[in-house]
């Protein structure tokens, strides 16, 4: 059981590179949990994922009174407790179908699609005067999947790059486009790393809802324990409902915090969370019996 302190969430947070990045830290760990074990998911999970990283700040400031007065508590719980919302966060949203309206990659394929063509056609001028190689943009052209469409636009701005100095003034490729070419195709290929193969074979439909479903049962067993034990610290005080709010409750909001936009985390043009909002409520200093642990959240 670690007793170092929690990474603490930073803003902002761009994109989903911090849920990409908490998916591959707790991969292990969510493709371990049996099938027999998982838990219904009865609640909306971007919204849930808002309103516990907007708890966090408030949680996490109990951590040392959760180790000197509720002994053998699983502090990793506490802890993880981020990272497990953004993995539940990721794993939700690669498996939405690719060609859902609300799925993230959708657009940026859109984007994609787009920006792949307009630097194609300026690639092919270049070609035509003698200053890019034509089997090399012939090759690139070639491309015709998601995966295809996503390392083309790499290979493009690669392209670009590699003779700026001397195109700079020919083509009608801008500065930006390159820039958001190479940006996007790293970020799609990011995006749909998880959704594909390496084949390039697409991810079955039921193994993407059985990993979100994974990582949505280690998320709610966690945050149903932190739960338990602010319920505990707090018996006194009574406010343990405004510092970990129930998932359950509309429109639940912590006193003093602020609830997280996880919506700007999908948003493929970098839109920045806002800050989390700190709030350090004053600590019981009357220790109570700790309740027995109840069933997983099952509500």
């Amino acid at each position: 059981m670690t007793t170092s302190a929690p990474t603490p969430i930073t803003a902002p947070i761009a994109d989903t590179k911090r849920a990409s990045a908490a998916y591959a830290k707790l991969q292990a760990e969510i493709d371990a949990v049996p099938e027999t074990k998982l838990l219904r998911i009865n609640v909306d999970i971007p919204k849930t994922v808002s309103m516990v990283l907007g708890a966090w700040p408030a949680i996490s400031s109990l951590r040392e009174k959760v180790i000197a007065e509720a002994a053998g508590f699983p502090i990793d719980q506490l802890d993880k407790l981020p990272d497990y919302a953004f993995a539940a966060l990721y794993t939700h949203l690669l498996a939405m179908p690719a060609s859902s309206s609300s799925s993230p990659v959708q657009p940026m394929l859109e984007e994609a699609v787009a920006l792949r063509e307009d630097l194609l056609v300026a690639a092919d001028a270049l070609v035509h005067v003698g200053i890019f190689d034509g089997p090399r943009v012939a090759e690139i052209r070639k491309g015709s999947g998601h995966v295809d469409i996503a390392s083309d636009l790499v290979a493009l701005a690669a392209l670009f790059d590699d003779k700026w100095d001397a195109v700079a003034n020919k083509t009608a490729a801008t500065r930006e486009a390159i820039d958001r070419a190479a940006a996007l195709g790293a970020e799609l290929i990011t995006a749909l790393g998880a959704r594909f193969l390496p084949s390039g074979e697409a991810l079955p439909v039921a193994a993407a809802a059985t990993r979100r479903a994974r990582a949505f049962t280690l998320f709610m067993n966690a945050y149903d324990a932190c739960r338990r034990v602010v319920a505990f610290l707090r018996w006194n005080e009574g406010d343990a409902d405004s510092i970990a709010p129930s998932p359950f409750l509309k429109g639940a909001r912590r006193r003093g915090t602020e609830v997280v936009d996880v919506g700007a985390a999908t948003d493929p043009a970098g839109t920045a969370l806002p800050a989390v909002a700190s709030a350090a409520p004053s600590l019981a200093t009357a220790p109570v019996a700790l309740p027995a642990s109840p069933a997983p959240v099952t509500e």
